[in-house]
């Protein structure tokens, strides 16, 4: 079973970049983070969502959503 919850040092392998830059974009607000006492942590899907939205413009679950 997959984790749940991403450290910085998985999040920067998933996207190729270095764990300073992860915490770059968490500080930032770049990237969805939750605080757990001393930790960081990155939803698995929430990581996955944003990576679709940055690619596509579409938020997961908007797809074909008309006003």
């Amino acid at each position: 079973m997959q984790e749940m919850l991403l450290d910085a040092a998985q999040v920067a392998e998933t996207l190729k970049v270095g764990k300073k830059k992860i915490y770059k974009m968490i500080q930032a607000n770049q990237i969805p983070a939750l605080h757990i006492g001393g930790s960081i942590r990155v939803p698995r899907q929430a990581l996955f969502d944003w990576i679709q939205f940055k690619t596509t413009g579409v938020m997961v679950g908007q797809e074909g959503e008309q006003e």
